[in-house]
């Protein structure tokens, strides 16, 4: 089941350091959690630091692959570990307009490909 989330996600590309960040704030405009990538060259790859407000885990680290699809869709696969297990999740970007990003993100099943989806977000790029 998708969970229910009212708050926005601020999405912030800084071109000069092949990073982007993206800020989860509830209602009220706060921020809950920050999710910050930036390009690994040696191993083609993207790293993602996932930090929440909440949690007791502190950074939460994994790894992203790019495919470009073609037309503005691209796929990420991430994979990362989590109390010793190994997870997979994919995300799908679409370009939606000039500065806009469709973000939807799955869950991989135990055979690893059904793919449940539990997140989407619609960004706006901030000017």
């Amino acid at each position: 089941m998708l969970s229910e989330y009212s708050g926005t996600d601020e999405y912030i590309q800084d071109d000069s350091a092949d990073m982007v960040i993206i800020n989860h704030k509830n209602p009220q405009g706060n921020v809950m959690a920050k999710r910050i990538m930036a390009y690994d060259a040696v191993n083609d790859e993207y790293d993602m630091a996932y930090i929440s407000t909440s949690a007791p885990m502190g950074i939460e680290h994994s790894a992203l692959k790019l495919k470009d699809l073609g037309n503005g869709e691209y796929e990420l696969i991430e994979e990362y570990e989590e109390e010793g297990a190994k997870k997979k999740m994919r995300h799908e970007l679409k370009k939606s307009g000039e500065n806009k990003v469709d973000w939807v993100i799955f869950e991989s099943g135990k055979d690893g490909q059904d793919w449940k989806k539990v997140y989407a977000m619609d960004m706006t790029k901030k000017q």
